[in-house]
């Protein structure tokens, strides 16, 4: 058995991700003081996103709920690891407006393509906006390096360790996977309880944006050198 997983980035911030701190809060405040009552099934069925019955206010609902403790742990793992960075780059209301468009791209794009029988399952977490920060950064960041603890078991032979990928190495591999599995899923050819399109979804909006924002970005700057303001 062999898993391994994102600890750390090589690029430090200039200052406090306030809006990635809110989100992880509140999503943590909401799970900890609903999942273990007895009503939370009822919580997740009235504020999860049901394809069959889609409303704009659970789409947003939905971003803030989660089915247990490790699917609530990664999710907020991963938008510390690699939020700071891009709400340290666009700001604070930038970032939280992308942050929500991806979520909103994700779910509705996750709709279209879920097959007919889990149409009235509820989906919740907020894996879709999360894809989208890992688009982002991958456009962002590309060559960030990403370090990975590792574990290995065979047998009576365990190993524990740590590497080191580009961050464009591993989201493509992280990408394609959810490609592969959304296509595997929607084709009916394989069975999960995991959104996989929305991740997929919400990775391409990412990365739509980050190009965009790059571009801009690279656009402007090349303007203040014809105006000679960069000189």
């Amino acid at each position: 058995m062999f898993f391994f997983f994102p600890v750390r980035d090589e690029y430090g911030i200039k200052k406090l991700p306030f809006v990635v701190i809110s989100i992880i809060t509140i999503n943590c405040f909401v799970y900890f003081l609903n999942a273990y009552t007895p009503e939370y099934r009822e919580i997740v069925v009235k504020f999860g996103f049901i394809p069959a019955r889609p409303s704009f206010l659970t789409i947003i609902t939905s971003m803030f709920l989660h089915g247990g403790i490790f699917h609530l742990g990664f999710n907020m793992w991963y938008l510390w690891l690699f939020g700071d960075n891009i709400e340290d780059r666009w700001g604070s209301l930038n970032f939280l407006l992308f942050y929500l468009s991806a979520g909103v791209f994700a779910t509705l794009l996750y709709s279209t393509m879920v097959p007919s029988q889990f149409k009235n399952i509820p989906l919740i977490g907020a894996s879709g906006a999360i894809a989208g920060v890992l688009g982002a950064y991958a456009v962002l960041f590309p060559k960030s390096r990403i370090t990975f603890k590792y574990f290995f078991w065979f047998l009576i032979f365990i190993k524990f360790g740590e590497f080191e990928l580009f961050a464009y190495i591993w989201l493509s591999f992280w990408f394609l996977s959810q490609g592969i599995s959304t296509l595997l899923v929607a084709k009916q050819i394989a069975v999960s309880s995991v959104a996989f399109a929305a991740h997929f979804a919400g990775f391409i909006y990412g990365m739509i944006i980050g190009i965009g924002t790059r571009a801009y970005r690279e656009a402007k700057y090349r303007e203040n050198i014809s105006l000679g303001k960069n000189l």
